[in-house]
């Protein structure tokens, strides 16, 4: 009888740890669902969401010096402004877009982790030139967006932007904002 007793106390207590160990799960995933809920609430409220900031203007030429499109861009020219991007801004005009600057010419990886609007990315070379140009990139990726040639400068803009304005690889740009990198000839 004893020993039955014995069984019986030792039964419940592994339900006992068996069902507390699923209660904490459980917490668990609601402290981590309300943590996005209200991340992602601050984001549609605007508490969070960073604000565009004109600092230029930004022209997209052909090779008949055409001039494409022109665009007021933000300007992302340090590690910390090249690190943070676009990401968690809900929308952007069209006539918008954040240019990056990088102090030497090299292979650039972009992604679009935490970005909410899908986007065209347009690499550029030291001498301004669009050397790559992704289309429509996939918000929230984590996926690789390589300039497969070396750039100095990326420029990113609202997805279909390229489309509409017939920008493609061997235009160039042009930008006062991007005279002190000049190339002298």
């Amino acid at each position: 009888m004893r020993n039955r007793k014995i069984i019986v106390i030792g039964a419940i207590l592994l339900v006992a740890i068996f069902l507390i160990a699923i209660v904490m799960n459980s917490i668990n995933d609601l402290k981590n669902l309300s943590k996005t809920n209200t991340q992602s609430t601050a984001i549609k409220d605007g508490a969070t969401e960073p604000q565009f900031v004109k600092e230029g203007t930004l022209s997209f030429i052909a090779s008949n010096d055409d001039t494409l499109g022109t665009i007021d861009i933000e300007i992302a020219d340090n590690d910390a402004q090249r690190e943070q991007g676009l990401m968690y801004r809900s929308s952007m005009k069209q006539n918008q877009g954040m240019l990056f600057v990088f102090d030497k010419s090299g292979q650039q990886n972009f992604w679009m982790k935490n970005t909410i609007i899908s986007l065209d990315i347009i690499y550029v070379d030291e001498n301004f030139n669009i050397v790559t140009i992704h289309k429509n990139t996939q918000p929230y990726s984590e996926a690789q967006i390589p300039s497969y040639k070396n750039a100095q400068y990326v420029i990113e803009v609202n997805a279909e932007f390229c489309n509409r304005n017939n920008i493609k690889e061997g235009d160039r740009i042009y930008s006062k904002v991007l005279q002190p990198h000049k190339v002298q000839a």
